[in-house]
């Protein structure tokens, strides 16, 4: 399941782009949001998953492109 974390503490960004952005603090009290027994929660099959960082400053990709130089190096 997941839970809404903003939906249980109100004080906490409205996505993860900001969750991930902001202090150790924040951070903290969105893992104690998660813990909580109140925690506004919705089972796996009942949400619809989105990108969870809408709009990214950046898109990194890691690839091997030749066959060959992936057996070299073991892939």
């Amino acid at each position: 399941g997941y839970v809404d974390l903003h939906a249980t503490d109100p004080g906490l960004p409205t996505c993860v782009k900001h969750l991930l952005a902001g202090s150790l603090a924040i951070r903290k009290l969105a893992a104690e949001a998660a813990a909580s027994p109140k925690a506004v929660k919705y089972a796996a099959n009942a949400v619809k998953l989105l990108p969870p960082v809408p709009k990214p400053s950046k898109i990194m990709c890691i690839g091997l492109n030749y066959r060959d130089h992936a057996i070299e190096v073991g892939q």
